[in-house]
């Protein structure tokens, strides 16, 4: 048998299947149409090559050892007879009868599958709640099934979920990657030589990376992966930069919220999705059938939300704004969909859902997708309603906000407790008590303060919480751990990006007003532009927590000292060009001229820098409001020509960006130096390796969280606290390589 690796002609028999024509091509192997002409039956064959370490293995009895543990697994797997597991027909191993060239390839027989995959189904959109209900039970059960039989998949990804020609999923490739170890070429993950990790990386359980024992937990974590890809178009951890990065993350950094990237998701189903996702195995659930009873019951919840009556804010419900946390845009855009069918998944019964529930209930589609065309037309008639209602609408909701904004402002010019206009409650006004500097322990609410701010934020209201960006790692990560705290408080959390966009922060401090907001915290872009934004909310006693470089009256400001930890920054740089460059070296900044904190940071940096090594030379100051932002920045630097030695960043976002730029124009990781502020895992992973960043410094983004969110509840709960909260910065990380002397 002659052949090339995984390649096959058409026409070509491996064992009792002859090769009609090439499907795909996946991570592991090459997937062919073939028929098996005893039967005349069509089957998907999937061919895996083998490395040549198995051609070659200089001891046959380690090579006649994993084929017979081969043979043992894959009968196993093929034994699994059940309705949503593709079935596996036949296997083997051959290899070629060159022994100069010698090849060997693992095959594998399957049902052809004629419905495509949940990947691609996934890429298209359109998904309504319903239909990703109906597709989790449908892969529970088949996981179910094999759980009970002790067969762990260990691969879980929408690639591997199948369906047929009626839609109805199936889980394939049952312990492919573990079966194939370590004989499989070339997408092992060898790290270090050291171990083997079988899967792929974006869906890779945090056990299989650090080597421990894998059971049923690990594919609860993968189907809650897949649960989390349904609902939002996205996986959970997006593939991106290295290899040592999307492993780090995938076991230190915490999921985003599902509600967070699709805001028609309940906090309900966030619960069970990001409980399947825990670190820990033993935090997860114990099995895919307390998983789906959890689920269960969390669309019981959704439903039961459907039938409520409407409440006093129809222009809330108008932008789905029931879940606990929402991610609330400036613009909101009104989807129509067609009517979906009934909902009705055993074992916990759930109240019928008719079609127009339905459409409430869709997934809307992603930006990259194809916008959805309806199956109807719209009439003239339709347009006019419509634009009629959009007007009526908006002279509404600016009536009512009026009315909220006069009453407050009177409450406030009488000098009276703030009332709430929705429920007619009086509550004292906490006391800030002002140029008084405190730290994280000032902020520590009282059992008392807390019970009071659940009373004032009643069922209706919320904290509102606005962004500087929300596309970069560490904005992303704030999001995520503000909306822990507020969920393990069982408060609701309502998060506007603010996208980097001062006249948006305007826009979002007005609109989290107008919804209920019962407070405010505001990462602060431009205090000068948000002042008269702020001190309205505050006079209508709406407490705010800053942060910001300055100190905004009527607030409360978290902050580190941002000028001071860039001049420690600046002055690590400097040790560093004393030591190994004698002094002297072309620095570029990458910052962001749009934010305060930023530019703080930035003149501690230059004036830190200069201060250790008065001989450097500042050549420019390039935007990097975001990781791709600094990325694009050093690359057009590059291209011009521009020659530099160091770069000093104020985010791991930027620096991240700075060394893909570097890395694609094939710089070498000891020509450049970067120093940044943050210090994130995968940071600390380059800091390590010495991969291009130097070092870095803690900016204790985590305290700076948890110390707002605690100075919301205390203000909300009437207490006394100091006007500034200063935290610390965190620890330094330093290389153990590059520092070797470079000077030229």
């Amino acid at each position: 048998m002659g052949m090339r690796g995984t390649i096959f002609e058409v026409g070509q028999q491996i064992g009792g299947y002859v090769i009609n024509r090439a499907i795909a091509r996946g991570g592991m192997a090459h997937i062919y149409r073939a028929v098996e002409p005893l039967t005349n039956r069509d089957v998907a064959l999937k061919v895996v090559s083998l490395s040549s370490k198995f051609a070659h293995d200089p001891n046959p009895d380690t090579a006649e050892h994993f084929r017979q543990r081969f043979a043992a697994e894959a009968r196993i797997i093929a034994s699994l007879e059940h309705l949503h597991i593709v079935p596996l027909f036949h296997y083997d191993i051959l290899c070629d009868d060159t022994p100069a060239q010698r090849a060997c390839a693992a095959y594998f027989a399957m049902r052809l599958m004629r419905g495509g995959s949940l990947a691609a189904l996934i890429k298209r959109g359109g998904f309504t709640f319903s239909r990703v209900f109906t597709l989790f039970d449908q892969i529970a059960d088949g996981l179910t099934y094999a759980h009970q039989r002790g067969v762990i998949h260990c691969d879980l990804k929408p690639s591997n979920i199948l369906l047929d020609e009626d839609g109805n999923a199936y889980l394939a490739d049952f312990g492919l990657a573990t079966l194939l170890k370590p004989y499989a070429d070339p997408h092992t993950l060898d790290l270090n030589g050291n171990g083997f990790i079988s899967g792929t990386p974006s869906y890779l359980a945090p056990e299989q990376i650090s080597g421990r024992v894998v059971d049923e937990c690990t594919d609860i974590y993968g189907l809650g992966l897949i649960l989390y890809e349904m609902l939002t178009g996205h996986p959970a951890f997006p593939p991106g930069g290295d290899l040592a990065a999307m492993l780090y993350k995938q076991l230190v950094q915490p999921a985003m919220p599902p509600s967070v990237i699709n805001p028609a998701i309940p906090r309900s189903l966030d619960t069970v999705i990001l409980r399947a996702l825990e670190k820990e195995p033993a935090l997860r659930y114990p099995s895919v059938a307390n998983m789906r009873q959890a689920l269960h019951t969390a669309i019981a919840t959704i439903t039961s939300e459907i039938a409520r009556p409407p409440q006093l804010y129809s222009l809330a419900s108008a932008v789905n704004l029931s879940a606990q946390t929402q991610f609330i845009h400036a613009e909101a855009v009104e989807v129509h969909v067609p009517a979906q069918q009934v909902m009705e998944i055993a074992p916990v019964p759930a109240p019928t859902i008719t079609p127009t529930q339905a459409e409430r209930l869709r997934v809307p589609n992603t930006a990259d997708r194809a916008p959805y065309t309806p199956e109807y037309t719209i009439s003239i008639t339709h347009i006019i309603s419509l634009a009629l209602g959009l007007i009526a609408l908006f002279l509404a909701a600016n009536v009512f906000r009026l009315f909220i904004y006069e009453n407050s402002l009177e409450s406030a010019l009488n000098d009276n407790p703030v009332t709430d206009t929705l429920n007619t409650r009086i509550y004292p006004m906490p006391d800030i008590q002002d140029g008084v500097l405190g730290h994280a322990h000032s902020t520590v609410p009282l059992p008392s303060e807390i019970d009071r701010a659940r009373q004032v934020l009643g069922a209706d209201g919320f904290i509102a919480y606005i962004t500087c960006a929300s596309d970069t790692p560490s904005a992303r990560a704030n999001v995520a751990q503000m909306t822990r705290l507020a969920d393990m408080q069982n408060l609701q959390l309502r998060v506007f990006p603010g996208n980097r966009d001062l006249n948006t922060q305007i826009t979002h401090i007005e609109n989290a007003r107008l919804y209920g907001a019962r407070a405010i915290i505001l990462c602060v872009l431009d205090h000068t532009l948000l002042q008269d934004s702020i001190a309205s909310a505050v006079n209508a006693g709406i407490p705010i927590v800053t942060f910001s470089s300055r100190h905004i009256a009527g607030t409360v400001n978290v902050r580190i000292n941002n000028y001071a930890v860039g001049h420690a920054l600046g002055m690590e740089a400097g040790a560093y060009v004393n030591d190994t460059r004698h002094g002297e070296a072309r620095v570029l900044l990458l910052g962001f001229p749009n934010s305060e904190i930023a530019s703080s940071r930035l003149r501690g940096m230059q004036d830190g820098i200069t201060r250790a090594a008065p001989n450097v030379q500042i050549i420019a100051t390039l935007d990097g409001g975001s990781d791709l932002d600094a990325q694009t920045a050093v690359s057009r630097a590059l291209e011009r020509g521009t020659h530099f030695d160091l770069i000093l960043t104020y985010s791991d976002a930027n620096a991240l960006g700075a060394v893909r730029a570097l890395s694609n124009a094939g710089i070498h990781p000891n020509e450049v130096s970067i120093f940044t502020l943050g210090g994130n895992p995968t940071t600390q992973v380059y800091i390590n390796t010495g991969y291009y960043i130097r070092a870095a410094i803690d900016t204790n983004r985590a305290s700076m969280i948890q110390s707002a969110f605690d100075a919301t509840l205390k203000l909300l709960g009437s207490g006394s606290l100091p006007a500034i909260i200063d935290i610390r910065a965190g620890a330094t990380y330093r290389s153990t390589r590059g520092y070797e002397s470079r000077a030229r």
